[in-house]
């Protein structure tokens, strides 16, 4: 079980890939996430202060296609040592055969 300090940083460090990866962006500034090193009692404690956000294009994209059936399976199996970067990647490319899947069979009916 995760205490409070490890769901926190474990909160950073997927927003930060998030980030990293233009899946999220500020509606405000081009500062979106601010995380830095706090020494509380001798203990390095992470802060974090973030701007208004707002998921981009490609942000709704991938929320989108890890939504489609058999996509988070498939990343939790198959893809399980994929880096974040390759994580992106699998999922748009996952989502895209899905959709192609589904689009092959819509137009059958139209041959």
């Amino acid at each position: 079980m995760l205490d409070n300090d490890e769901k926190f940083n474990d909160f950073v460090f997927h927003f930060e890939i998030l980030q990293d990866q233009d899946l999220i962006v500020g509606t405000v500034s081009d500062k979106d996430l601010v995380v830095r090193n706090v020494y509380v009692d001798g203990t390095s404690k992470i802060s974090l202060r973030s701007n208004p956000m707002r998921l981009t294009a490609d942000g709704h994209q991938f929320a989108s296609d890890l939504n489609k059936p058999g996509i988070v399976d498939q990343l939790t199996t198959t893809f399980k040592d994929a880096g974040p970067k390759e994580v992106v990647k699998i999922v748009f490319s996952l989502g895209k055969k899905a959709l192609d899947k589904k689009f092959e069979e819509l137009t059958v009916d139209f041959e």
